[in-house]
C-alpha cells in the first residue's frame, strides 16, 4: 500500500520540479508558473498526509524497533530546515534558527524518525504563521539537560482548552483564525509518540494571537558527545 501510494504522488512532486525550475523549457505565462508552484505544495501536502496515515497505522499495529545511531544533530537540522527556507522565501513567515552546528553535538537516535519529528513540527510552525510572522528554531545538547529543540512561532495560537485536541489523531480545531488553515490533525500526535519512543517527552505551549511553542527532550543518555 506504501508504494501504490507514494509513487503517482512522486512522479507529480518530480515532474512539477521539473517545470517549476524550467528543466524541460521555459514557462512563457507567469500565471502557469503560479499553477505549478500551487500544484507542488498540494503534492507535498499530501504525501505528508499519507506518510503521516501510514505511520500512524504502523504504530498502532506494533512498536517499531529503533534504528539507532550516532547523528550529526547539526547537519540533520539543517538538512530538515532548508526546505522550509525555500518555501518561505518568496511569501511566508521569516524562518531563524538558533544553533550552533559544532556546538549541538552528536546524539544517539534513529535519523528517519528524528526527521519526521523535525519536519512535522516545522511545517506546523510555518503553515500557521502568516506573512510577516516568525518561526524559530532552537536546539542544544549538554551530558546534563540531555537533547533539546524548540520551534516557536508567532501565528495563531492554540487556546488552552483546545491543546488536548492537538494531541489527539484527525482532531481539528475549527474555531476563530484556525478555520482558515488546513489542519488534519497528524502531524503532532505523530511527533509525539515518536518522541516517546526515544524515551524523551514533548510539550506545547501556546496563545491565541501569540504563537506557539514546542519542546522536544531526549534523556541525557542519548548525547554522545558535545563540543560546547
Amino acid at each position: 500500500m506504501s508504494h501504490e501510494l507514494r509513487t503517482p504522488l512522486n512522479a507529480i512532486l518530480g515532474f512539477s520540479e521539473l517545470l517549476q525550475r524550467e528543466s524541460v523549457g521555459l514557462t512563457a505565462d507567469s500565471g502557469y508558473r503560479e499553477y505549478v508552484r500551487e500544484i507542488q505544495l498540494a503534492g507535498q501536502r499530501l504525501l505528508e498526509l499519507v506518510s503521516n496515515i501510514l505511520e500512524v497505522s504502523r504504530l498502532e499495529r506494533d512498536v517499531p524497533r529503533l534504528n539507532e545511531e550516532a547523528l550529526d544533530i547539526g547537519a540533520l537540522l539543517h538538512e530538515c530546515v532548508a526546505p522550509f527556507l525555500q518555501q518561505v522565501e518568496a511569501r511566508g513567515p521569516a524562518l531563524i534558527t538558533e544553533f550552533d552546528q559544532r556546538s549541538v553535538g552528536m546524539v544517539l537516535a534513529d535519523k528517519v524518525l528524528l526527521a519526521r519529528i523535525l519536519n512535522s513540527l516545522i511545517s506546523n510552525a510555518v503553515k500557521f504563521t502568516p506573512t510577516g510572522g516568525e518561526v524559530r528554531v532552537r536546539a542544544w545538547a549538554t551530558a546534563q539537560s540531555g537533547f533539546v529543540i524548540q520551534v516557536l512561532d508567532t501565528g495563531i495560537g492554540i487556546a488552552e482548552k483546545n491543546i488536548p485536541k492537538a494531541f489527539a489523531p484527525f482532531e481539528q480545531i475549527s474555531e476563530g483564525r484556525a478555520r482558515e488553515y488546513e489542519r488534519v490533525g497528524l502531524g503532532l500526535p505523530l511527533a509525539k509518540a515518536l518522541v516517546e519512543l526515544h524515551g524523551g517527552s514533548l510539550d506545547l505551549q501556546s496563545k491565541v494571537g501569540v504563537g506557539t511553542s514546542v519542546t522536544v527532550r531526549l534523556p541525557a543518555h542519548r548525547v554522545i558527545r558535545q563540543t560546547a
